[in-house]
């Protein structure tokens, strides 16, 4: 599971969707297996700030790709339901990735398919931050990362519908927020508009304008 790079730090919201969230976290932990699968190479398990990589169910031993994750995650645990014969898990299931960050407690919980501990095909996916959503996504995944489908980001009451690439907005696409929409052919996560302008969306906006000549 990946976590996107945002513009800003997504502040906590106030509200009553906590719980709906961390329960989840506890019904994934189930029974021990006796069946553990073989642990992955070290090359290729996460290192937080270094590279992406594997992280292992400590109960059920099931792999779970991890990428995005800055230095300063730590305590990073997965959680797997559905199948993970030979490691990585495959199919159809639910996924918890959890981690501290300072004082935050961060998470991402997907409902979907899985292929080769990656997200592929069709789920949603929910980031947390202290119990909290903060970002939801919805829509078909390829190789970690959703490539068309849905990005609401909550705190800033904007939602994208549409193509994506490496996690930002890539292709025709629209963003709704409460000042209005704008549609077009996004490139890197930038809009250009009329004018001059730019809009720019899970991406600094300064990195979306001309550099000046």
């Amino acid at each position: 599971m990946y976590r996107p790079g945002l513009t800003a730090p997504i502040p906590a919201r106030e509200g009553t969707i906590r719980m709906r969230w961390l329960l989840p976290l506890v019904l994934l932990a189930g029974p021990v297996r006796a069946d553990v699968p073989p642990a992955p190479p070290l090359a290729e398990r996460l290192l937080p700030g270094e590279r992406d990589g594997f992280v292992v169910d400590a109960t059920r031993g099931c792999w779970l790709w991890a990428g995005g994750l800055s230095d300063l995650a730590t305590d990073v645990e997965a959680r797997w339901s559905g199948a993970c014969a030979e490691g990585p898990a495959e199919g159809p299931g639910r996924a918890m990735l959890l981690w501290r960050e300072g004082r935050a407690v961060r998470g991402m919980i997907y409902e979907g398919t899985m292929q080769s501990g990656r997200l592929n095909g069709q789920g949603a996916l929910v980031h947390l931050r202290n119990g909290e959503a903060t970002i939801l996504e919805a829509g078909e995944y390829a190789n970690d990362l959703l490539v068309r489908g849905r990005v609401e980001v909550l705190a800033q009451a904007s939602t994208y519908e549409g193509a994506l690439r490496d996690g930002v907005p890539h292709g025709p696409g629209v963003l709704r927020s409460a000042g209005g929409s704008v549609s077009g052919l996004w490139a890197q996560g930038c809009l250009s508009l009329p004018g001059g302008a730019w809009v720019a969306f899970l991406r600094a906006e300064e990195a979306c304008s001309p550099a000046e000549e």
